[in-house]
């Protein structure tokens, strides 16, 4: 398992701006079963400390949680079904859930790299907030979705590695509804079990909710813990 966390602070004339990031992962491997747990929580918002009266910002605020088995045919194909909840304002996401099955394809492994490719079928579920008047009205979208990916994780120096990831998922029934998401994240270790992390996300999607920009990006540091 690990845990990562970040956190940043930042006093000027203009205010105080504070960003906190947390996620946690968590395996269980026993013979050819794996189940997986994650989740994370990031906060960004603005205060100004300068006038009492003002309203506290909040730039954005999500968290999700993820729970994933994984179930081995033989050494280089698995079958996978996981689900997910999810929210985000700065997407206008009040609640997305994710359930789906498939499979994954081992295309590499290596001492010091691995390689896999994975398909799987998905449901979603979907409440948006596109009123910037009245965040009470929700609007519903439901959709099945094909969520393949890409994933690597390589050891580029016994201090450095890397980990990647890209989806791809199209909605089956009008293939120009599309996302995609790519994750990479860079780790150096500083101790046995702790690393400084550079994470990178970045996120494209062809139907957003309304006055939300098809590409966001994410870039952040932080510390990892082991273990």
């Amino acid at each position: 398992g690990d845990v990562d966390l970040s956190l940043g602070l930042n006093r000027n004339k203009a205010g105080q701006t504070l960003r906190f990031g947390a996620s946690a992962r968590i395996e269980y491997i026993r013979n050819q079963s794996k189940w997986m747990a994650l989740g994370g929580y990031n906060l960004s918002r603005f205060n100004n400390i300068y006038d009492p009266e003002a309203n506290l910002i909040k730039f954005r605020e999500l968290g999700f949680g993820h729970l994933r088995y994984n179930w081995s045919f033989s050494e280089r194909l698995t079958l996978e079904a996981f689900g997910q909840g999810q929210f985000d304002d700065i997407q206008d996401i009040r609640m997305r859930l994710l359930g789906g099955t498939g499979l994954r394809l081992q295309v590499l492994e290596t001492d010091t790299s691995s390689l896999y490719w994975g398909a799987l079928m998905m449901y979603e579920y979907e409440e948006t907030t596109e009123d910037p008047l009245d965040e009470t009205v929700l609007t519903f979208y439901r959709a099945l979705r094909l969520s393949t990916y890409l994933s690597g994780a390589f050891k580029v120096k016994d201090y450095l590695t890397l980990n990647h990831v890209t989806y791809y998922q199209p909605n089956i029934m009008d293939w120009t509804d599309f996302r995609v998401s790519s994750e990479t994240r860079v780790s150096v270790k500083i101790m046995k079990n702790l690393s400084f992390d550079t994470f990178f996300l970045l996120i494209y999607d062809t139907r957003p909710a309304l006055d939300t920009p098809p590409t966001m990006f994410t870039l952040k540091n932080g510390l990892g813990l082991n273990f």
